[in-house]
């Protein structure tokens, strides 16, 4: 099977398994929480660490966040990852609109956090050289024994600095 093909049908599955799935929390190490977040949409994350995008790809859904520009559900899967910590793949997931949810496709690039630039970045390409949509990462959560992350504290970049969404969480489900 060719595959565009094959990853196609992987990715309709894991939307599918994501929608009947009862609940969108993750069980999140108690030592992985934040003590303290300004943030209230985004308590626990540990804002302000440094971390890297080994082990994102899978699904996740937001919960209760409906805001124009916001992810709904992303199923990622990352089909390269440098030496640097960049990573690029192929997504599919449901975004909020003010007409309400739209399904869209593409690729997305990441670039983690460090140091010397701050936050972290998604970027959603569908089909042109300009990223459809653009988020910050504030924080990440990982599961120590496996290293998947399993929520990002994800904020819209649509305009000028600093950005107007609010920040909102999205939780592996896949």
């Amino acid at each position: 099977m060719p595959l565009p093909t094959l990853l196609r049908r992987l990715m309709a599955l894991a939307v599918a398994i994501a929608a009947v799935l009862p609940s969108f929390a993750a069980e999140v190490p108690a030592e992985q929480t934040a003590p303290w977040t300004p943030l209230p949409e985004c308590a626990g994350f540990p804002l302000g660490a440094s971390y890297d995008f080994q082990g994102l790809s899978g699904t996740y859904a937001a919960r209760n966040m409906r805001e124009p520009g916001q992810a709904i559900q992303l199923s990622l899967l990352v089909t390269r990852a440098d030496q640097v910590p960049r990573v690029d793949g192929q997504f599919i997931g449901s975004f909020a609109t003010a007409a309400g949810p739209v399904w869209r496709a593409g690729t997305f690039s990441g670039l983690p956090s460090n140091p010397a630039s701050g936050d972290g970045f998604l970027l959603f390409f569908t089909g042109s050289d300009t990223p459809q949509y653009t988020y910050g990462v504030a924080g990440v959560i990982k599961q120590p024994a496996s290293g998947l992350i399993m929520a990002m504290c994800l904020y819209p970049l649509t305009g000028p600095w600093p950005p107007s969404g609010r920040p909102f969480p999205v939780w592996r489900v896949l």
